[in-house]
């Protein structure tokens, strides 16, 4: 089953383009990751201010190297600079899960 992790923020007009250039640097690499099937970034037609970021994993663990990675932490960083906090969804064989699963993934890198 595909995995999917994605994260919507709304970008301050002073950092919108910072946000976007993070993204736009980080999907041609992370595509040509084993296991990556897609890594997308989208703005909001309707309000530029939210942008979007939204990965494809052939598998679960495939997704958790990638958020293990040392190069996701500039997918952390983008999200530190949204005005409020952003919506992190992780579509898994479990179900839908949240901001939660990152911070149980990422705590294997980072105890407490």
């Amino acid at each position: 089953m595909v995995v999917r992790f994605s994260v919507e923020l709304i970008a301050p007009a002073e950092k919108r383009e910072e946000i976007e250039a993070i993204f736009r640097s980080i999907c041609g690499p992370t595509s040509v990751i084993e296991g990556c099937i897609s890594c997308r970034i989208s703005r909001d037609l309707a309000d530029s201010s939210i942008l979007r970021l939204r990965e494809e994993w052939a598998t679960e663990e495939h997704l958790k190297t990638r958020l293990l990675s040392g190069d996701f932490r500039r997918v952390l960083v983008a999200m530190d600079l949204a005005n409020d906090q952003p919506l992190v969804c992780f579509e898994l064989p479990s179900g839908e899960r949240g901001m939660d699963y990152l911070t149980a993934v990422r705590e294997v890198l980072e105890p407490y």
